[in-house]
C-alpha cells in the first residue's frame, strides 16, 4: 500500500517536468505551475491518501504524474484557487528566510538555556 504523495515530489516524467511550483494543496488534490516539455503549463493531480493503494492520479507505470490542463482552462482554474491570507503569505516568507529562521532558533535555544540556569 502506498500513501499520500507530496505534490512537490511529483517530477515524472523527468524529461518533461521542470520548475515545479505548487500553487495549492488541500491534502486531497493539488494544482501546480510547471514547465511541461519546456512550455509553461498548469498541472492538477489527486495526491492519494494513507487509506489508498497506488500513488494518486494520474500515474504512469506506478509513477505519480500531473494532468496538464489545456491552455484554454488554465487561467480559469488559477483564478478559482482559494486565496492565501496575509498571515499565510507572511509565514511562507518567514519560512523561506534562512537567516531569520536561524536567528529565531538561536533565540529559542537561549530561552531554554536561561530556563535551565534558573533551576
Amino acid at each position: 500500500m502506498m500513501a499520500y504523495i507530496k505534490p512537490e515530489t511529483v517530477l515524472s516524467p523527468k524529461g518533461s517536468v521542470a520548475n515545479l511550483n505548487v500553487l495549492h494543496n488541500n491534502g486531497s488534490w493539488s494544482v501546480a505551475e510547471l514547465n511541461w516539455n519546456g512550455q509553461p503549463s498548469l498541472g492538477v493531480r489527486w495526491n492519494g491518501s494513507d487509506n489508498e493503494t497506488g500513488v494518486g492520479t494520474p500515474q504512469s507505470r506506478g509513477l505519480p504524474m500531473w494532468f496538464i490542463v489545456p491552455t484554454e482552462l488554465a487561467s480559469v482554474i488559477k483564478e478559482s484557487l482559494p486565496k492565501k491570507t496575509d498571515m499565510e503569505l507572511a509565514y511562507e516568507a518567514m519560512a523561506h528566510d534562512e537567516l531569520r529562521e536561524t536567528q529565531a532558533l538561536d533565540w529559542c535555544n537561549s530561552l531554554i538555556g536561561e530556563s535551565d540556569a534558573a533551576r
